[in-house]
């Protein structure tokens, strides 16, 4: 699932905290996309 494979990557990555923040907000607009077609689906 693509969202595990994107938590997988912050977790690799924590130490850097801008690469972290770049990703968080990827994973935040996958959630809300994913919601969405919760709503639709």
């Amino acid at each position: 699932m693509l969202v595990l494979s994107i938590y997988k990557i912050i977790k690799i990555h924590r130490h850097n905290f801008f690469l972290l923040a770049f990703e968080v907000q990827i994973l935040t607009k996958i959630r809300q996309n994913y919601e969405y077609l919760q709503i639709i689906l």
